[in-house]
């Protein structure tokens, strides 16, 4: 449980107040000399027994009266084992930088065209609270948790690279935030030849 405005629990101090005003206003009698009549007594011992309790429970509804209001004042909220925590989305994306992405089509590579299109994908995506991480397929990680800008500049930085493919961090890296954070997605840009993805 919690609290979204935690200063106001400090009104709980109000219940101070019921309590000095029953100290400070009890009802005093004046002792009157009377004939001795125990019947008398006994009367005056259970009504004043009685006036005791009926005071002191006022008492304490007063100073719950207080406590309580402090409290809704506090905005109270209760959040569950199973509450969603608001956290930006997580967004992996992988690119395909192999040599096959060198091949050039209409006078532009494969690989310039896939680093548009997730680019293109990030600037989607950058109006919502979002994190990216970036990876290439010859090369691992570029990035992680970057802002929209981050992961542009990222993405504009990858060049082909004749190394094999390894999508073992990418993939396990993927599966952990799918796991711990609902809001996860990826995007994958290849041309998916054999090579690239064997």
């Amino acid at each position: 449980m919690g609290f979204g405005q935690i200063i106001f629990l400090l009104g709980i101090a109000a219940v101070a107040g019921p309590i000095l005003i029953h100290l400070l206003i009890r009802p005093r009698f004046k002792r009157i000399p009377y004939t001795m009549i125990d019947f008398l007594e006994v009367s005056q011992k259970q009504s004043r027994a009685t006036r005791r309790l009926r005071e002191l429970l006022i008492l304490l509804l007063r100073c719950a009266i207080v406590a309580l209001m402090a409290c809704m004042f506090a905005e109270p909220f209760l959040r569950l084992k199973g509450d969603k925590v608001d956290r930006p989305d997580h967004h992996f994306i992988m690119v395909d930088n192999s040599l096959s992405m060198t091949y050039q089509d209409q006078g532009q590579s494969h690989l310039d065209r896939a680093v548009e299109k997730a680019i293109q994908y990030v600037r989607g995506h950058q109006a919502a609270p979002a994190m990216f991480d970036v990876y290439t397929f010859c090369g691992g990680r570029r990035g992680s948790k970057l802002t929209a800008a981050a992961a542009v500049n990222a993405l504009k930085r990858i060049t082909a690279a004749a190394r094999k493919a390894d999508l073992t961090d990418f993939s396990a890296a993927a599966r952990v935030a799918i796991e711990e954070h609902e809001d996860t997605f990826v995007y994958i840009v290849s041309d998916f030849t054999p090579a690239a993805v064997e």
